[in-house]
């Protein structure tokens, strides 16, 4: 793999799903050329290779990739799946994934590595990519440098983490972001139906988001469990009698927070 030109920066992207899209993007910024795009869907992978004016090509059984380096950028469901199916000679294979470990290409694969994007990416949302924190890994010292000039392009926040460390970081950010998300359906919904606006939640929650910028969550916490002001709590799982799954996510959320400052209030 040589660094002259883009000599040794041939890309191959498998996926083209929220990954891939960001991914695909983000490297026609810097001096890797995405040389093709390859994938089962070829509605969205045809989409995807005509953005990146590249070629598309479907996805099969001993794939032979024509490039340095190769990113998988599939579910994690699918990952093992992808990786088995490849035959990447001396090319570089990568793949993206939160929750499995890199040892999952390592009988597919002789020189392999991991980049994963810590965030949440939707495909067609613009997002500030050089922002975006990748969490790297390879099999070598040697495929490492690779994969890490290759993220510094993408980057300014890179770091080598182990794929134990990936797998906690990944069910934490499930917490902190996919739960979050989903609170604010339950609740924007909730609002609906009683005729109210839901978009009244946003200044809410990016005020939220400000503060924990400055002020540790422990400490930002604040509402009726935090107090532990059983009258509010109970007033308002009241108001929940008409939607029991909202109610006891309600009680079961509220019951967590009065347990986690439950030292502080004896």
């Amino acid at each position: 793999m040589t660094q002259n030109g883009n000599a040794g920066k041939r890309v191959v992207l498998i996926g083209s799903g929220n990954v891939a899209w960001h991914l695909g993007h983000a490297l026609r910024s810097g001096s890797y050329s995405v040389v093709a795009v390859v994938s089962r869907n070829e509605g969205t992978g045809t989409d995807l290779a005509e953005a990146l004016h590249c070629r598309f090509e479907r996805f099969q059984k001993g794939y032979c990739p024509d490039a340095d380096l190769v990113l998988i950028a599939v579910s994690d469901a699918s990952l093992e799946g992808v990786a088995s199916l490849l035959s990447p000679g001396e090319a570089i294979v990568v793949h993206t994934a939160g929750s499995m470990p890199m040892q999952v290409l390592s009988g597919h694969a002789t020189r392999y590595g991991v980049c994963y994007p810590f965030q949440t990416l939707t495909r067609g949302v613009p997002v500030n990519f050089s922002e975006v924190p990748l969490l790297l890994e390879a099999s070598s010292d040697e495929v490492l440098a690779h994969v890490e000039h290759l993220a510094r392009e993408l980057s300014s926040c890179v770091y080598r983490i182990t794929s134990e460390q990936r797998k906690l970081l990944h069910l934490a950010g499930i917490m902190a972001n996919n739960f979050t998300n989903h609170l604010m359906a339950r609740a924007g919904e909730f609002l609906e139906q009683q005729g109210l606006d839901p978009t009244w939640l946003l200044p809410l929650l990016k005020e939220t988001l400000h503060k924990l910028e400055h002020t540790p969550a422990r400490e930002a916490q604040t509402g009726p469990a935090r107090r532990n002001d059983q009258n509010i709590i109970a007033a308002h799982l009241q108001l929940l009698s008409g939607s029991p799954d909202l109610k006891n996510l309600y009680r079961s959320i509220s019951d967590s927070i009065i347990a986690f400052y439950s030292k502080e209030q004896t």
